[in-house]
Order: C-alpha cells, then sequence, then structure tokens
C-alpha cells in the first residue's frame, strides 16, 4: 500500500515537473518571428497617397518598457511600415512612437487574449491629423560630369554627408546615423554599403533627402534613392483601416 501511494507521489511531482516546463517553454516561444506588427500612417479613408504619411520614422518598445527601443524603421511610399523579421510577443502590449516635428505621438498595440491561431501580419495602422510636418526634404542635384561617379563618391563629394565605421551620417547631425533606402526596397546593410560602392549614378534617377525634425528621433533622416535598375514596390488599392489608439 505505501508502495503505490509513494509511486502515485512521485508521479504527480513527475507530471507537475513537465507541466512547468511546457509552459515556462510555451512563454518562451510565444516571442517569435511567426508575427509582425504592420500598419498604415494616414489621415483620411481612401486609397488616394496623398491621404497617407510617407517616410515617417516609426519606432517600436514594449508597453512596460517604452523608453527601450526595440527596432526603427520609416513608412513607405505609401506610408506603410512594417516591423517584418523583429521578434514579438503577441501576447504583451507593445507601443508605436511616431516622430512629428516637435513632439513625440504614441500608440499602443494591444496584446491578444490568446496565442493567434494564424501567422504572418498583425495590423497596426494609425489615423492622424492632416498637415503634419516631419521632415525637410531636398532632391539632390546630378550634374553631368557626376554621373560617372558612382553613388557612394558622389555622396563623399556633396560635404554634406560622412561615412564612418560602416555608418552614413549628416555633418549637421554627426551623432546620429543616416537610414539609405534604395526603391523602398529592405535591403541588408553589409549588402547596400557595397551597392552604393559599386552603383553608378548614371542608373540613379533622383536622389533625395528626408531630413528629421524631431531631436528625439533615432535617426537624422532617410536618404532615398530612384534607381532605375531595381524593382520598385507595386502600390496596394485595397486597405481595410482601423486605428490603434494613442498612449496619453
Amino acid at each position: 500500500m505505501l508502495k503505490k501511494e509513494f509511486l502515485k507521489a512521485i508521479l504527480s511531482m513527475a507530471y507537475l515537473l513537465l507541466l512547468g516546463f511546457y509552459s515556462n517553454s510555451s512563454i518562451v516561444a510565444q516571442e517569435s518571428r511567426d508575427w509582425f506588427f504592420m500598419g498604415y500612417l494616414y489621415h483620411n479613408e481612401s486609397d488616394n497617397l496623398n491621404d497617407r504619411y510617407p517616410y515617417m520614422q516609426v519606432a517600436l518598445s514594449k508597453l512596460n518598457n517604452p523608453d527601450k527601443i526595440l527596432a526603427v524603421t520609416f513608412s513607405n511610399f505609401e506610408g506603410e511600415y512594417s516591423f517584418y523579421g523583429t521578434a514579438i510577443n503577441p501576447l504583451e502590449d507593445y507601443v508605436i512612437t511616431l516622430y512629428i516635428k516637435d513632439k513625440t505621438q504614441k500608440y499602443i498595440i494591444p496584446h491578444f487574449d490568446s496565442t493567434p491561431s494564424f501567422k504572418g501580419n498583425i495590423n497596426a495602422h494609425i489615423k492622424l491629423k492632416p498637415n503634419l510636418i516631419y521632415f525637410d526634404k531636398e532632391n539632390l542635384k546630378i550634374s553631368d560630369d557626376e554621373k560617372t561617379l558612382t553613388v557612394k563618391d558622389f555622396l563623399l563629394k556633396q560635404n554634406k554627408f560622412l561615412y564612418e565605421d560602416e555608418f552614413w551620417l549628416l555633418q549637421s547631425i554627426p551623432n546620429k546615423s543616416l537610414k539609405i533606402s534604395l526603391n523602398n526596397l529592405s535591403i541588408d546593410e553589409n549588402k547596400l554599403i557595397e551597392i552604393l560602392s559599386l552603383l553608378p549614378l548614371n542608373k540613379v534617377k533622383q536622389i533625395t533627402l528626408y531630413k528629421e525634425l524631431n531631436e528625439q528621433s533615432f535617426y537624422s533622416g532617410l536618404l532615398l534613392l530612384d534607381v532605375d535598375a531595381l524593382p520598385r514596390p507595386q502600390q496596394n488599392q485595397k486597405v481595410h483601416f482601423f486605428s490603434l489608439k494613442e498612449l496619453k
């Protein structure tokens, strides 16, 4: 009899240990790249690009530690931003921070009550007020003589940019790196450095600098290259809007 009771006690302990192990494993596994946040920044519900906010800097953090930035990106020409590749836990609350001219605005992404049955993007659209100002725009002038240069040599010639320790900087804001994008495409930073060193300027249609106006921003701005030899993203005509709530 004692043997049976002892055996039952051992089995019960083993069961509880296994249950605790799998519970902990489940919690850890939920921070995953199976899901990612993606959304549009807009001020009017339409498919008109004039109703969107392109090239706005967007930061991601957790609600329990909103000042610890997990990732930073820019919205594209459609006003769409994405944190694809950043591991998240859908059972936790997150915060989106937007950098407007002289202020930041924060929006909460509420948690799921249980692990989502789907994998992929979690919509995080944000409706903003119209006519927000958040960058200074400058189209860089390219002369005929300069078209034989590589993009890297052209940028260094401008006395506007610095290249230090594999980071591009604005001379006027040397303490922050400058984000560079080719045709709004997601390109690995290491490959981007090589591309700029080899890409001839005659393959570039336009170079536009979007300089940040908010001192709290992570990047000093975005340098967008319109390159003829690379594909361009297609516009998404059908968007189902809602908006995250602002965190006051």
